[in-house]
């Protein structure tokens, strides 16, 4: 069995960089659409990741906005979170949502937490 994995980023006409992850498993390659950075439009797809805090070990864990790659985009700032019941048989899901500063611009966002694909829109 054999798998790799490799991510290339593109610069749109506008300037919006957009990733894209390929998987290849046992000789097929598998790509999809990473995450994509459109300050022109306002509009930030990317991946929520905890890293750890600089320093000591109380000081927790650090929200990040980074790409398919794990490469950084933002810090991120968790600013709420709370208990949706969805229309699949009333299980309950956690929903966060997040806040990041890119260029000057804020963008906001929610999911269901670290390891999750956010989408962002930037206020006006």
């Amino acid at each position: 069995m054999t798998f790799a994995s490799k991510s290339e980023t593109f610069t749109a006409d506008n300037g919006a960089r957009v990733e894209v992850g390929t998987v290849t498993f046992q000789g097929r390659d598998f790509a999809a659409l990473g995450s994509v950075v459109d300050e022109a439009h306002g509009v930030i797809n990317a991946y929520v990741s905890e890293r750890d805090a600089p320093g000591s070990w109380t000081w927790g864990k650090r929200y990040v906005l980074t790409t398919w790659n794990g490469e950084e985009i933002a810090p991120l700032r968790l600013t709420g979170s709370w208990l949706n019941r969805n229309v699949f048989g009333g299980f309950p899901v956690r929903m966060f949502a997040w806040s990041a500063t890119i260029d000057g611009r804020v963008y906001s966002g929610r999911n269901t937490g670290a390891g999750m694909f956010v989408r962002m829109r930037g206020r006006l």
